[in-house]
């Protein structure tokens, strides 16, 4: 007989990651692709590396006598999870005998974190996002808009303010920054017409949220712009926490926790994060699990008697 798995996908902006455990031993295997956020950023690229990493799953299973029983995935350009998204779609043509959800990334990131238990999180990678899950199981959302009209304090809205910050310094609107030449070494400019060209022709949106790990740098610096840039980072983050606990029912007060790459920064985020959510900081706490992990939660939930033949 196959061996029984289960599998938790996070695509997420940046890269995608799945995690298949099986459900007799707890014997895991991970893999990793591209980002695939189709809403944002090039469709067919992120098709492809969602088909990849179902390729490399197909493999690994079919070498190691496994077969998929169940399976969810957690995608940043999962808008609508009542509806049938591509995502799932494809995941159906490489394994069809699997029962598959598809649900938002955030629903996944505040399993994980929380380990099922209700509670309010925001993501912040390159993009950002915050959910709520209350008492009655209701699922709430704030932000999630994207960079044209969203966004605020992710990696994308932090790496933006840094070049801004760069390009006023350069022609004297804008004071001294350490970002300047921080910048002008990752990025080989010579010029403002070149830090446009280089920005414009050949940057992508996940590159300038590579740019704010350069921020969180300057920081532990002391360099005053960047701080500022966290703080007002930091502030709109601390809102979307703040509508949620305002929106929902709580009968005691919730656990607050984060996901995503802008709080790799640790402290130079969470201090003045902390600062903003007042009260409610105390209730602030690191995610026990990662997205994947809530993603594999959900899967084995949804498994019911369903086994490999």
């Amino acid at each position: 007989m196959l061996k029984a798995f289960v599998a938790g996908i996070d695509g997420g902006g940046s890269k995608t990651e799945a995690l298949l455990v099986e459900v007799k031993t707890g014997e895991t295997k991970r893999f990793i692709s591209g980002g695939m956020n189709a809403l944002t950023d090039d469709s067919v690229v992120s098709q492809a590396n969602l088909q990849e990493i179902m390729k490399e799953i197909k493999h690994w299973l079919a070498s190691n006598q496994g077969c998929l029983a169940s399976i969810c995935l957690g995608s940043a350009s999962m808008v609508r999870e009542d509806e049938q998204d591509w995502e799932v779609k494809l995941i159906a043509d490489f394994f069809p005998q699997a029962q598959i959800q598809g649900v938002a990334d955030g629903r996944i990131a505040l399993i994980g974190a929380l380990d099922g238990s209700p509670g309010v999180i925001v993501v912040a990678g390159t993009g950002s996002v915050a959910y709520a899950l209350d008492e009655a199981g209701i699922l709430r959302r704030c932000g999630g808009f994207g960079p044209i009209f969203g966004d605020e304090g992710s990696g994308y809205a932090i790496g933006r303010d840094a070049l801004q910050a760069v390009a006023m310094d350069l022609d004297g609107r804008g004071e001294s920054t350490l970002l300047t030449g921080v910048l002008q070494q990752r990025l080989s400019f010579e010029s403002e017409e070149s830090l446009i060209e280089k920005v414009y022709g050949e940057m992508s949106r996940k590159q300038i949220a590579a740019l704010a790990q350069e921020v969180g740098i300057c920081a532990q610096k002391n360099d005053p712009v960047s701080l500022r840039i966290l703080d007002h980072a930091a502030k709109q983050l601390a809102v979307h926490y703040l509508r949620l606990l305002a929106q929902s029912h709580w009968s005691v007060p919730p656990p607050l926790s984060y996901a995503g790459g802008v709080f790799q920064m640790g402290g130079s985020i969470l201090r003045p994060l902390e600062h903003y959510l007042g009260s409610w900081a105390e209730r602030l706490i690191p995610p026990k699990h990662t997205p994947v992990y809530g993603a594999v939660r959900l899967a084995k939930q949804a498994l019911g008697d369903v086994r490999c033949e």
